[in-house]
């Protein structure tokens, strides 16, 4: 074995060159923007991929991303209330929110709309729309 491997003070210069490679890698690449990709169509094969679909993804991850859904509970029922209107008080003063909802509809088909009626026409195949609509 060469004398230089077995050397300590070589072992230290080769590991931190390569902590500065690695370290100007990810800084090069914070600067050019990481962009991570959650849509998982997207590891489909090009011939796979239905530009339909994919824009249903797209909008459906675009309306979501920005809701927060946080439970609170208890072993209590009446202490799990009282945490979670504390907590929808907390985050009403909040400047981070928009809107603060606590409860849930007592309708369940009103929410079931509101969930799923934006999004409709990307979630049916181009071909039912087309007779849905005549």
């Amino acid at each position: 074995m060469p004398r230089w491997i077995s050397n300590p003070k070589h072992n230290a210069l080769i590991w931190c060159a390569c902590v500065v490679l690695a370290l100007a890698t990810l800084a090069a690449l914070c600067v050019s923007g990481i962009r991570l990709e959650s849509n998982i169509l997207k590891l489909l094969p090009a011939s796979e991929q239905d530009p339909v679909l994919n824009a249903a993804v797209e909008n459906f991850a675009d309306q979501s991303s920005r809701k927060v859904i946080l439970l609170v509970g208890h072993t209590d029922r009446e202490t799990a209330r009282d945490a979670a209107r504390h907590v929808a008080e907390q985050l009403s003063r909040s400047a981070q929110f928009s809107r603060v909802r606590a409860r849930t509809q007592s309708n369940p088909e009103r929410t079931f709309y509101e969930l799923y009626f934006p999004a409709r026409a990307g979630l049916l195949p181009p071909d039912l729309l087309d007779e849905l609509e005549s």
